[in-house]
């Protein structure tokens, strides 16, 4: 795959790197192969902090030391998931689950707002007539 897989802690290489590249395989089957991935990376979890570093995290994640995140994209559009995790597979188990979660937002998006836009008008340039 062409996406990165970094660790910002420094660790350049070997077993990180090779689980990153598994990590991301395993979200693309996840993902589907409309959407490309961009980038899996680790994160630290600063403790107080949700995964995102913006306060208390979600039930169940209080105890998070580190994160995997996941940057994507679907046409030009683009995304960020974190999986929050007391350990690099508790991580990879929640950003699985939550990136179940988008894929059917996307999948409902890109079926319904079209839709929406068409009978609304939503979207339309004012310089053209509805069909």
């Amino acid at each position: 795959m062409a996406a990165g897989w970094t660790d910002p802690r420094g660790a350049s290489g070997g077993l990180e790197a090779d689980y990153l590249e598994r990590v991301a395989d395993d979200l693309q089957l996840i993902l589907g192969a409309d959407i490309g991935i961009d980038a899996v990376e680790i994160v630290d979890v600063e403790p107080g902090t949700g995964a995102d570093g913006r306060g208390a995290g979600e039930p169940g994640t209080e105890g998070a030391r580190i994160a995997l995140r996941a940057r994507y994209h679907l046409g030009e559009r683009t995304f960020e998931t974190i999986g929050p995790g007391e350990s690099l597979i508790d991580a990879h188990r929640r950003l699985r689950a939550r990136l179940v979660i988008d894929r059917l937002r996307l999948a409902f998006s890109e079926t319904v707002e079209p839709e929406h836009q068409r009978r609304t008008g939503a979207g339309r340039r004012p310089d053209r007539p509805a069909r």
